[in-house]
């Protein structure tokens, strides 16, 4: 039930609203939440602080005990590398084999394969990430085949939502950048912070409700509208997860480069000359490392734990079942 001065949906079995203070237990004693209908986004929900700890520790334990989890995600960057890379080398070689104009026409089919696979290949692998999440916060065991087995209209339907928002949201940020360059105001980090906000339950309600992507992206938005600063403090912390994720790869960065330093020393070799062939491979090696720290930090611990969490919370709000 929603509180009567602000309307926020009530934690089961208090009086007392979490967001404006109104304790409506003199009026008609304790109200008491339930599951409202999903498509409004409304169901029971704690104050930001508790109902956060309860998803964030629950979406932990769950990525404990499933570490698969990770694999689509995983897979999803490697078969873009791999593909990129086919697709670069095949656009190469018709260069160097058939000359400068077969080379253009070669190079141009290419980018739209790659640019294709950009948009396919993650919302295939997305999509089976995000069911894998669901079945496990059900408690069911997610298994590495179902990596490759997401419903397809689900697959479907969030490749339709990753294209269209993505080229309204392009539209969107280049219309403010003007207006930010013109007018001197920073209007582009409000809108992307209120944007992420509204958006952030889409691609869910998609793949798991079998939503179109207009009645998703209203979903996410009425989810957001009626719990407007627990979902604000949730996308604080999708984010600011994956921004902290890049500091955890430093200490591997740091050992790295100290490794590659001392071995320097005991061979007698002067490390910082652009033509000592160690430098180079230096260089290579902790710009590889990095790489690899990045992805394997990003597809295994903070993709799945960023699924787990907005599910979770999507459920708590009644989102979802």
């Amino acid at each position: 039930m929603d509180c009567p001065s602000c309307g926020q949906t009530l934690v089961k079995g208090e009086s007392k609203c979490w967001q404006c203070g109104f304790d409506s237990a003199h009026g008609s004693g304790v109200i008491v939440g339930h599951a409202h209908d999903s498509a409004a986004g409304k169901g029971p929900e704690a104050s930001p602080s508790v109902g956060l700890v309860e998803v964030i520790g629950d979406g932990f334990r769950i990525w404990v005990n499933n570490k698969v989890l990770g694999a689509p995600y995983l897979l999803s960057l490697a078969s873009l590398a791999v593909v990129v890379g086919v697709l670069s080398l095949i656009a190469f070689l018709s260069y160097s084999w058939f000359g400068v104009v077969a080379g253009i026409i070669v190079g141009l089919a290419m980018l739209l394969i790659a640019f294709i696979a950009l948009l396919l290949i993650p919302s295939f692998f997305n999509a089976a990430g995000i069911e894998m999440a669901a079945d496990a916060l059900e408690g069911r065991k997610p298994s590495l085949s179902d990596s490759f087995n997401p419903g397809w209209g689900g697959v479907k339907k969030l490749l339709i939502i990753n294209i269209v928002i993505g080229l309204v949201m392009f539209s969107i940020f280049a219309v403010l950048y003007v207006i930010q360059v013109v007018l001197k105001i920073d209007v582009i980090l409000p809108a992307a912070v209120v944007t992420g906000c509204v958006l952030l339950f889409a691609p869910y309600y998609a793949v798991l409700t079998g939503k179109g992507w207009i009645d998703s992206v209203k979903s996410s938005y009425s989810t957001f509208s009626k719990n407007r600063l627990f979902v604000f403090i949730l996308w604080c912390l999708n984010y600011q997860v994956a921004a902290f994720s890049g500091v955890l790869v430093l200490p591997v960065l740091f050992l790295t480069a100290g490794i590659m330093a001392f071995a320097c020393q005991i061979l007698g070799l002067t490390l910082y000359s652009v033509s000592n062939p160690l430098f180079i491979a230096s260089v290579l090696l902790v710009v590889f490392v990095f790489l690899i720290s990045a992805v394997l930090l990003s597809s295994l611990v903070i993709a799945p734990l960023v699924a787990l969490w907005n599910i979770g919370a999507l459920k708590r709000l009644g989102g979802v079942k």
